[in-house]
């Protein structure tokens, strides 16, 4: 597959020295990409308004109107994409607090470590999975496919299933064992009637969790110390952090 990168930012060297570093990062790891350039906040969110999404957005905070922090606003908030993973860049380290809401990947001091972009981009790869998993179901009459890296959770009531998405939720007949075993690796239970998608957790608190949508979904007795396990293991693994 080929991933899609977007770079907003208002220098051209800059520019020019990111898509290097993306291009070598890439090919090193034997992935194909499309890199696309910005120069200002306005004409990238006017791409995304044309119904054009990337994998992953690095964007520069300090932009003349439209800055990177309302870019990311844009696409979490009013596109309600929580899947593109978005990596912010800035000479500055004073916005962690104004980057909470948006939920980035990650925040980079300029000017960029290639290494250091090199293992954010990794993290950000486990975490979109890849676009060739989907999971099948029917409803009624039709088949449905829904690409398994936008589902939020599973939540299983009697004999039917809900399936929740970042855009959407729909229901089919089935039992929530058979629906796991057709399910990526990174699809966890964590409740008789919960499952969730690992990448979609904003926080892990003791009784329950809460997803990047908000969505809150509790954790029953025999799933707490197991899946606490399974995301320290995560963390280490990745560098990447959840609230535990």
């Amino acid at each position: 597959m080929k991933y899609k990168v977007g770079i907003c930012d208002d220098e051209i060297i800059t520019c020019e020295k990111i898509e290097g570093m993306l291009r070598r990062i890439f090919e090193k790891n034997n992935l194909k990409t499309e890199i696309s350039v910005f120069y200002s906040g306005k004409t990238y969110t006017q791409y995304l308004q044309k119904g054009n999404t990337f994998d992953f957005s690095i964007l520069d905070i300090e932009l003349f109107e439209m800055n990177g922090v309302d870019i990311g606003k844009y696409i979490r908030d009013i596109q309600k994409d929580l899947r593109t993973q978005i990596i912010y860049i800035s000479s500055k380290t004073r916005y962690a607090m104004e980057l909470f809401s948006v939920q980035p990947l990650d925040f980079l001091i300029k000017p960029l470590d290639e290494n250091m972009l090199e293992g954010v981009i990794l993290r950000g790869l486990q975490y979109l999975g890849t676009s060739q998993e989907y999971y099948d179901y029917q409803v009624g009459q039709n088949l449905k496919s829904v690409s398994c890296a936008d589902i939020l959770y599973f939540h299983s009531e009697g004999r039917r299933v809900g399936i929740f998405t970042v855009k959407q939720e729909d229901h089919f007949y089935g039992r929530l064992t058979n629906v796991k075993a057709r399910l990526p690796a990174y699809f966890e239970q964590v409740h008789k009637s919960y499952l969730v998608n690992m990448n979609m957790i904003k926080e892990c608190r003791y009784e329950e969790l809460q997803l990047m949508n908000g969505s809150i979904i509790p954790i029953s007795r025999p799933y707490r110390n197991s899946l606490r396990a399974k995301i320290l293991e995560r963390k280490m693994r990745t560098g990447g952090s959840h609230d535990l």
